[in-house]
This record gives structure tokens, C-alpha cells and sequence, in this order.
């Protein structure tokens, strides 16, 4: 199963269960700007579209062929609008529900679409953008608010799993006779989607809200009871509640998704990438010291090593790429940095010489410092070498921190600077592609901060700053950039 979580650093990595705000808001992008932040990660935005119809927002969507179907109603009136995967609307029409709010939430099959109101199953005709019939919910059952396909089920007929708020969850038929009662699910159910593609599973998906806000529960189907795998679906805007949600593989050639509707202030709908698709990319990994053995004094210090990523596959592959390191006593840390998205060309390799600050309070003992490539956290390929800290000379051991440095990608870099080698000053120059919160530090070979540049909210373009170096001894420095999740690091060689 592919469940990365995002980690966020400073000097002690730490995982987070679900986003943070700048995660979203560095993803906080229009429909046709397409996806950000690269295949890194479970949960990552494919794209979002805002309300823009002046109705009452969202409530069922799914992703059929090459389309997106969602629904929205207006003063009593519903429609299903269609949309193409740039964010134009294709048609609109009636739907055949004659409740107030119509269409819950819809599910697939292989021939139709269908949605759930008071009545029970709506299906249509996805090629015509007809009704083509209904299927009634099973008598003394509540009508289905959240509904799921499971193409498996009742022996290979194909069955649906239905809920509505914290009703009894049940199991019908494709004629709506019950199979099963699944028993109450504990929240408040807006929609269903059915994952097939974990190995782990099959999952049902449940777009719940829970605590005051929305979240996706994963669902063990057989036993009916959760499993604690959850993500909360609603951190974009104020006032959120879910509402409906479904599973494709068919929207993104790389990735499955899962597609959510939430509504609040503003509402939008979303998609997220779920599991790789296809065959893992085949890449040849080579980590190299270039100063063996390594031993990191007590004090702290630095290493440097080569990274080189070989393109062995039969095309051009994308994939990520991250550090883990070993700590003494076999804990490890992973990923260290941020995950970086890497593409390589058919035939093609990239190679950068990296530096690796282990700060004072880093335990003593031996590391393994490995890099990986794959879909974190399946790794496809690796390799590592290992390096000692030094015990403190009063043998105190302290549990500490560990400063990371960012490995590869396909640009030169994020932070220039100019002159280095430098006499007392130099310019530090930084490029912002979105409004974000900048820290920019200097380090010394021993990985303690001697000086904070910048720290705080700098609009999007081209920054920079000088760093009067005046007061400092000749030496190796580091300036070490943060925006968000992005990281980078320079070697600075000061000479008076």
C-alpha cells in the first residue's frame, strides 16, 4: 500500500498525519494549472475547482471515461454537469430526482452512472447523458446518501454498499434486495467510494464528518469495522463538511485517484493521488562518499558525498527520490528531507555532489545513510554507505536533531550565490514561485546557526539578500533556504 505521510523539517524530522496548512496552500492552484508537487505522495492534490456556479455547491461526484459528473442544485432546481479534464463544462441537464437536494453521491459501473437519492439508485446512460432507470433501496432501509460499487460483490454479480448519516451501513444487490446490514458506522456519512487497487484491500472509503470536520475513513468491507487509516479532507477552507466522493484509476495515467466534494466557505472538489499505476520505474542508484571512512567529531560537522540516477528502464520515468537515515540503535529517519520528484529521459542520468550537516547534538555512534527511488515508501532501488558520530568527550549522549540538505532534481537550483568565494560579503538571490513563508539560515561546518537571514511571508519573484560576513572567521559556511516543504543548501567559502 502506498500510504506516505508528508514530513516537514527543520532539524528533527517529524511525520504529520495529514497536511498542514502550507501544504495546502502551496497546492492551492485552479483546475487547468494541473497537478503540483509531483508524485511524491499519498494525499497529494491532482487538481481543485472552487464553486464558481452560484449554486448551492457540489454534492455527488465521479470521474467516467474522460469525464468529471458532479451535481449541484438551485432553489429546488438539480443538475448534473459534466466536465471535461480542464475544467470546461461539456453539458448540463436535469436529473431525474425529485427531492429537494436530488443526487447525493454517485458510483460507476462499467455501463452506467449512478446516483443516490430518496428513491434509491438513478443510473445513466454516460454516452447519451440520459436516465436510463432506477433501483429501489431495500424496504425498511434509509435511501442512499453515500453509495459505493464493489464490481466483485454479491459472487461476481456486483453489488453496493449504501449509508446515509449514522444510519445502519448495508450491502444490496443490482435489483436493491439487502444482502447485509453493515451496522451503524459511528459518523455522520455523506459518501461511499470502493478501492480495489490496494493489494491490502479491497477498502470502502467513507467521506464522513467527524470531530467538526471532514475525512476520508478507510473501511475494512468484510468485517465492517475501520481500520485507522484516515485523511482529513476539509483543511482548505472554514465551515467544512463533506459531502459526496469516488475512486478512479482512470483519470490520471500515473496515479489513482480519489475524487471529494466539500462544502464550506469557500466549497470546491478535489482529486488526490492514491497508488502508483503500472510497472515501478527501473532506475540504477549509486550514493558515493567522496571522503571514506567518515567521522563526525563530537562537535558536529559535515560530509559530501555524489548521488548519481540512471535511467535503465525502456522509457522515461518519473519517480521519488528521498534520503533515510540509520540512527545508532537501529531508529531510523525517513524520508529526511522532503520527498524530491525526479524525471529522467530514456537513456539519461542526473548526478549531483551533495552536503550533509550532522549537528552536535546528533547521538553518537554508526549511521547508514541511504537513498532510495521509487513511489515512497516502495522503494525500487538504492544504495548507502555508513559514517560514525564520535562519543562527547564527558560521554554524555543526547538525543538530537538532524539537519538535512536537498539531493537531486532537475534544475540547478533554487538560491544562488555571488561572489563565493566571498571577502566579508556576498549575495545570497532566491527565486519564488508563489507567495510564501521564507527562512533562509547560516551554518558553520559544525552545524550550529550563526546568523538568521530571513524568516517571515515574502511575495512570489525574484528576492535576494547580502550577508555581511564581517564578523566571521575565514571558513566553510552553509546558507540553508526553506519555502513550505522546498529545501536547499549552499556550500559558502568565506576567505579574509
Amino acid at each position: 500500500m502506498r500510504s506516505a505521510i508528508i514530513s516537514l523539517l527543520f532539524l528533527i524530522p517529524s511525520f504529520l498525519s495529514a497536511f498542514t496548512l502550507n501544504e495546502w496552500e502551496k497546492n492551492h492552484i485552479s483546475w487547468n494549472a494541473g497537478k503540483t508537487g509531483g508524485i511524491d505522495e499519498q494525499w497529494d492534490i491532482q487538481f481543485i475547482l472552487y464553486d464558481t456556479m452560484g449554486e448551492i455547491p457540489c454534492f455527488a461526484l465521479a470521474f467516467y471515461g474522460d469525464y468529471l459528473w458532479t451535481t449541484s442544485a438551485n432553489q429546488g432546481n438539480k443538475y448534473i454537469h459534466i466536465w471535461d479534464r480542464n475544467g470546461n463544462l461539456i453539458t448540463s441537464f436535469d436529473q431525474h430526482a425529485t427531492s429537494y437536494w436530488g443526487i447525493r453521491d454517485f458510483c460507476t459501473d462499467e455501463d452506467y452512472v449512478y446516483g443516490g437519492w430518496e428513491n434509491g439508485l438513478d443510473y445513466y446512460d454516460p454516452q447519451t447523458y440520459t436516465y436510463v432507470g432506477t433501483i429501489p433501496h431495500p424496504v425498511n432501509m434509509i435511501f442512499p446518501r453515500g453509495v459505493a460499487y464493489d464490481p466483485e460483490g454479491d459472487k461476481g454479480n456486483g453489488s453496493f454498499y449504501c449509508g446515509n448519516w449514522s444510519n445502519p451501513m448495508y450491502e444490496m444487490d443490482r435489483s436493491g434486495n439487502l444482502i447485509r446490514i453493515l451496522g451503524p458506522p459511528g459518523v455522520m456519512v455523506h459518501g461511499l467510494a470502493w478501492d480495489d487497487d490496494d493489494p491490502n484491500g479491497p477498502w470502502l472509503w467513507i467521506h464522513a464528518d467527524q470531530n467538526g470536520n471532514p475525512y476520508m475513513l478507510q473501511m475494512d468491507p468484510i468485517s465492517g469495522t475501520y481500520t485507522g487509516v484516515s485523511f482529513c479532507t476539509g483543511s482548505l477552507t472554514h465551515n467544512a463538511t463533506a459531502q459526496g466522493c469516488d475512486y478512479t484509476d482512470e483519470y490520471d495515467p500515473l496515479f489513482s485517484t480519489m475524487l471529494v466534494s466539500v462544502h464550506g466557505l469557500p466549497a470546491y472538489i478535489a482529486g488526490f493521488e492514491m497508488y502508483p499505476l503500472g510497472p515501478p520505474p527501473q532506475v540504477a542508484v549509486n550514493l558515493t562518499p567522496l571522503s571514506p571512512p567518515i567521522q563526525i567529531p563530537a562537535s558536529g560537522g559535515t560530509f559530501d558525498y555524489n548521488i548519481e540516477l540512471t535511467n535503465i528502464d525502456t522509457s522515461a520515468i518519473s519517480f521519488d527520490a528521498w534520503i533515510k537515515v540509520v540512527l545508532p540503535g537501529g531508529s531510523y529517519l525517513e524520508p529526511l528531507i522532503g520527498l524530491v520528484d525526479v524525471s529522467i529521459a530514456l537513456g539519461g542520468s542526473i548526478t549531483r555532489t551533495k552536503t550533509q550537516i550532522v549537528p552536535a547534538n546528533a547521538p553518537p555512534g554508526d549511521y547508514t545513510y541511504i537513498v532510495n527511488a521509487g513511489y515512497y515508501p516502495e522503494v525500487c532501488a538504492g544504495d548507502s554507505f555508513n559514517f560514525e558520530k564520535l562519543l562527547s568527550d564527558d560521554g554524555f549522549i543526547s538525543s538530537g536533531g538532524f539537519s538535512d540538505e536537498s539531493i537531486v532534481g532537475d534544475n540547478p537550483g533554487i538560491i544562488t550565490v555571488s561572489p563565493n568565494p566571498f571577502n566579508a560579503k556576498t549575495v545570497i538571490s532566491y527565486q519564488l514561485t508563489a507567495d510564501s513563508y521564507v527562512e533562509l539560515m547560516v551554518y558553520d561546518v559544525q552545524g550550529r546557526e550563526v546568523q538568521s537571514l530571513v524568516t517571515g511571508h515574502l511575495s512570489l519573484g525574484q528576492n535576494e539578500v547580502i550577508w555581511d560576513a564581517e564578523d566571521f572567521a575565514s571558513g566553510i559556511y552553509f546558507v540553508r533556504f526553506q519555502a513550505g516543504d522546498l529545501v536547499e543548501s549552499r556550500k559558502l567559502l568565506l576567505i579574509k
